[in-house]
């Protein structure tokens, strides 16, 4: 048990291992369930988690659909591999005293719980807990993390996230997405922060006077109880725009839905709040991109399909192990990793130590060699939708039935143009 793990304490190691499961047992339960058990006897060692409880933080992205019925297999690529997932439980159930399975879950969307059938999973695991982090009130629910960031100065994470003795695991899809490019290990953690706050896709700005007259409106006051004093961050997500358009990041210039700097503050804040994460766990936390079912597109379910990818990507840093899942799948030239960089969070697949686990065998391996057995993810950038408004009328829909306690998402809905 836990052959890779020592290798995995290195923080600038990333490990690429191939998946046993064929194309043709892609979807296959209990294919993917030995994987799993079989990825995580490789990675999780007797020391793996020093005696801390390993929060796994889990992607459950959904679409509305009707009683919350199950997700049809041509999706799973929309979201952390639910099929291998239970594999991984079996091992880190037997590791660990006590853990924490948890994601935001109770959005427009829907329960994803309830759609990828996570409450029956984890039945079987009683010494893991199961906790969505969508709608704690209370402020002693949070971890509030103080951080030299671009627009944030403090990142509230939503407890168990933070709290002391604890080890921090994402694990996640290998998938495209129509706003940063590609979505694994970085954009997974917005679900631990708080809800009002990690509005990333609403809260996106500029133009910011659009929001500034909503500071004591729900979430935006919120938003602003976290942001910069004084409107600071404004200032600076206007000139890094300018700068990075001037440096060419992709599609940085593209004005998007009326929001030109929507990927400067996308990214700002996405590593304000990875900054918050290496803060407060430094190395007591790994990441996990979960094959072999990758997704293509937006990363969502009206745009795009499920791509086999056969491969799984471990780091110790978030930024590490996704610029290998974007080198693998065509997609290396990715602004918001760039902007991690520049600031000094993690660092690119060039500068790493690359190793490839492959038939019982765990050698260095080089960017040019992962190149060569790229899986093609085709981005669709949002501004590309046929029908920009698809998924804001879609949600529409959903709330008009469900809006229950949450009127703030009606705000945010029909704030949008059709």
């Amino acid at each position: 048990m836990g052959e890779l793990s020592e290798l995995l304490e290195r923080e600038n190691v990333a490990v690429i291992v191939e998946s046993n499961v064929d194309k043709q047992h892609m979807y296959d339960p209990e294919a993917n369930r030995q994987e799993g058990q079989w990825l995580a006897n490789l990675v999780f060692g007797d020391k793996t988690f020093r005696g801390r409880k390993p929060i796994l933080k889990i992607n459950t992205v959904g679409e509305p659909r009707k009683d919350n019925e199950p997700i049809r297999d041509e999706l799973r690529g929309m979201a952390t591999n639910f099929l291998a997932f239970p594999g991984i439980l079996d091992v880190v159930s037997q590791l660990a005293e006590g853990g924490y399975v948890v994601d935001g879950v109770n959005r427009p969307q829907g329960n994803t719980f309830a759609e990828w059938g996570i409450y029956e999973m984890m039945k079987p695991f009683k010494n893991l807990q199961l906790i969505d982090l969508t709608w704690p009130e209370d402020s002693g629910y949070f971890n509030t993390v103080e951080i030299d960031g671009i627009v944030h100065p403090k990142i509230p994470l939503c407890r168990p996230v933070g709290d002391e003795g604890t080890f921090y695991v994402r694990i996640s899809a290998p998938k495209a997405h129509n706003l940063p490019g590609i979505s694994a290990n970085v954009k997974n953690s917005q679900g631990a922060m708080r809800m009002a706050v990690r509005c990333f896709c609403e809260i996106l700005g500029p133009p910011p006077e659009k929001f500034l007259d909503q500071k004591l409106r729900s979430p935006f006051a919120e938003f602003y109880r976290y942001a910069d004093e004084g409107d600071n961050w404004l200032v600076d997500v206007r000139r890094l725009h300018e700068q990075h358009v001037r440096d060419g990041l992709p599609y940085w210039n593209m004005a998007q839905d009326g929001q030109p700097y929507r990927l400067e503050m996308w990214s700002q804040r996405i590593f304000d709040l990875t900054a918050a994460l290496k803060k407060i766990y430094g190395d007591n936390m790994l990441n996990v991109i979960l094959g072999p079912i990758g997704r293509d597109g937006s990363g969502f379910q009206n745009t795009g399909k499920d791509v086999y990818f056969p491969w799984h990507i471990i780091s110790r840093d978030a930024s590490l192990g996704d610029g290998v899942l974007a080198l693998m799948t065509g997609n290396e030239d990715v602004g918001f990793l760039k902007v991690g960089y520049e600031r000094g969070i993690g660092i690119p697949p060039e500068k790493a130590e690359l190793f490839l686990y492959k038939g019982g065998k765990c050698e260095p391996t080089s960017v040019a060699e992962l190149k060569a057995k790229r899986v093609l993810l085709e981005v669709c950038p949002f501004f590309k939708y046929e029908d920009r408004s698809l998924r804001v009328r879609h949600s529409r829909e959903f709330i008009d039935a469900n809006i229950g306690e949450h009127p703030e998402y009606r705000q945010i809905i029909e704030s949008v143009p059709n």
